[in-house]
């Protein structure tokens, strides 16, 4: 296990240290993510951090919940339309980003798609289909396809798509109703 294993549950330490005004706490968890260096785990807290200043700014309103899952099921969708119409692809070579490989991968998850687009291939054959994709000295790095909602949309579809991103929407209202509990 690595440090950068513990990224994900230190940027959760920051965020709840934040919201409890424990500063001191939240400066050392911050301090162990950084040296983490995980940049989507640095994306997740920031993007975490604005969701609570959104949720605090709209005094907790069930319309401002419900924009908010709007706009990040947008933004997933985007994100899948960007790696199938190869947005992504161009996105990252103009700006020079480094995606460790997703380059070469995510484009041959992404033609799967139109196989099956409302059941998907089925679970397990993103995993299965890795080892075919990459190169042999890749695929004891790269495990998985690190794109979760890619992974979900070739495996199970449109449809399961659309439940996953329906279960945001429940923990968004989990969310809400402990925040208007205080």
């Amino acid at each position: 296990m690595s440090e950068s294993t513990f990224a994900f549950p230190l940027g959760l330490f920051i965020l709840y240290y934040a919201w409890q005004h424990r500063w001191i706490h939240m400066m050392i968890a911050a301090f162990f993510m950084y040296f983490a260096d995980k940049r989507i785990a640095t994306l997740a807290v920031i993007a975490c951090a604005f969701m609570m200043i959104f949720m605090k700014l709209a005094k907790y309103s069930k319309k401002w919940v419900k924009a908010l899952w709007g706009m990040v099921t947008a933004a997933g969708c985007l994100y899948i339309y960007s790696i199938c119409s190869g947005l992504f692809e161009w996105f990252c070579i103009r700006l020079g980003i480094d995606t460790s490989h997703r380059l070469d991968v995510y484009p041959q998850i992404a033609a799967q798609i139109p196989d099956n687009y409302f059941l998907g291939k089925g679970l397990g054959t993103v995993n299965e289909m890795l080892p075919q994709i990459l190169e042999p000295g890749l695929i004891d790095w790269f495990e998985n396809p690190h794109n979760d909602l890619l992974k979900i949309f070739v495996e199970l579809g449109g449809i399961g798509l659309v439940i996953f991103l329906l279960s945001y929407l429940a923990v968004f209202k989990i969310a809400e109703k402990r925040i208007t509990q205080r």
